[in-house]
């Protein structure tokens, strides 16, 4: 991704392939060999850290990072007290980067991974889910509640042996989505049913194929991301589709105080003639979403805080939840993606302008309009990833 917010901390991935962060530094979460927090970006040296190789994708967890470089290279850092920097053993703090041994991986290439609050996972080329950390709800799903100091595989059989393509990690539970035909399996905590599976389990160590009667409206899952206690799932066709606690308004619907066990459709393009959906991210309790016509849309309570939100009146649509924020704020770029963390707001722009809004504690303070951060603070290089692709490559457009 461009741009990932953890727990009050954030990474950034530059057009060149450099990695900056900034934000709180308690666990050395930012990977600068001290416990400093830092109020503007520093950047983690490639030719030093990553042996010059450029950095392509990022993922913050809670307290911990890590991330992938253009040779296959998987580092992880910050802090692994309960094995999620899958380094063999309950390290407490990683100052800096460290690589994992490619052997872990049983020859196949890392393409994506994926933190969560205080666990892991992989994704390889071969479609496997790996993962590594703290297991307390059976989010690693192992099909037990042990935690894992190494990346395991989980097995192929537990997906019925379809190979994996994308994978994502909320605070205590996990998504993975099928390479080919949309399915989608859930696994971890459930305590507010955030896992879609329609029971109201406390947790469930097994991944487990997420079925609905009337099936996704639009056609197959395409995307999808997990939050604090919630869950989002895009369909080809640019529905949205959510489950988890709605108290705080994330789901995009308004049952204040209430939870939702199955996964329901709150963004339909083709029943109210709205731009679909093309990608969603979840925070602690907000979702940020990007339309394909390049619009950023907000729900929830903290995280939001744009005060010059303007408020859609469309029909189906609940405008005390879904809030569209004026692209002027954006300076009317074309924003293509989105990350929300804790309390914070990222966008990034097709000509690689970050913006920043919410309470960023540790870097621009409490924000209430999103901010454009100066390119000097990356060296004069736009922010993502952007390169030209046909639909077949779709996913790594998902993927940064």
């Amino acid at each position: 991704m461009a741009a990932t917010s953890g727990e009050f901390f954030s990474c950034i991935v530059t057009q060149n392939g450099q990695l900056f962060t900034f934000g709180v530094n308690d666990a050395c979460q930012l990977g600068v060999a001290h416990g400093m927090q830092l109020t503007r970006p520093a950047l983690i040296d490639t030719n030093v850290v990553f042996n010059g190789h450029a950095v392509v994708m990022a993922s913050a967890g809670s307290a911990h990072a890590g991330c992938l470089t253009s040779d296959g290279g998987v580092y992880m850092w910050g802090s692994g007290d309960f094995g999620q920097l899958a380094l063999g053993d309950l390290t407490m703090i990683a100052r800096v980067p460290r690589r994992i041994p490619g052997r872990v991986f049983g020859g196949s290439r890392v393409q994506m991974i994926a933190c969560g609050a205080d666990f892991s996972l992989a994704l390889t080329g071969d479609g496997v889910v790996w993962s590594s950390g703290l297991a307390y709800s059976g989010q690693l799903g192992s099909g037990n509640h042990q935690g894992q100091t190494n990346f395991q595989p989980i097995e192929a059989s537990k997906f019925n042996n379809v190979a994996i393509g994308f994978i994502a990690a909320g605070v205590g539970h996990s998504m993975a989505l099928s390479r080919q035909g949309g399915m989608l399996w859930t696994w971890g905590l459930n305590r507010n049913g955030q896992l879609g599976q329609g029971t109201w389990v406390l947790s469930v160590s097994t991944p487990t194929l997420v079925e609905m009667d009337s099936g996704p409206r639009g056609g197959d899952f395409v995307y999808m991301d997990g939050g604090g206690d919630f869950s989002m799932a895009v369909t080809a066709s640019g529905a949205l589709w959510s489950c988890g606690n709605g108290a705080d308004g994330a789901l995009g619907i308004d049952i204040q105080e209430m939870s939702m066990n199955t996964f329901g459709c709150v963004w339909d393009p083709v029943r109210t003639g709205r731009s679909g959906v093309r990608t969603v991210s979840c925070g602690y309790s907000h979702t940020l979403l990007v339309t394909k016509d390049d619009v950023v849309w907000v729900s929830g309570d903290r995280g939001s805080w744009t005060d010059a939100e303007s408020v859609q009146e469309e029909p189906g649509v609940s405008a005390a939840i879904f809030r569209r924020i004026d692209p002027t704020l954006f300076q009317n770029s074309n924003i293509k993606v989105v990350s929300a963390g804790n309390e914070t707001s990222m966008a990034v722009s097709a000509e690689g302008r970050l913006f920043l809004w919410g309470d960023h504690k540790h870097h621009t303070g409490e924000q209430p309009r999103p901010m454009q951060v100066c390119l000097s603070e990356f060296l004069h290089t736009p922010v993502g990833r952007w390169h030209h692709l046909s639909p077949s490559h779709i996913l790594a457009l998902c993927m940064g």
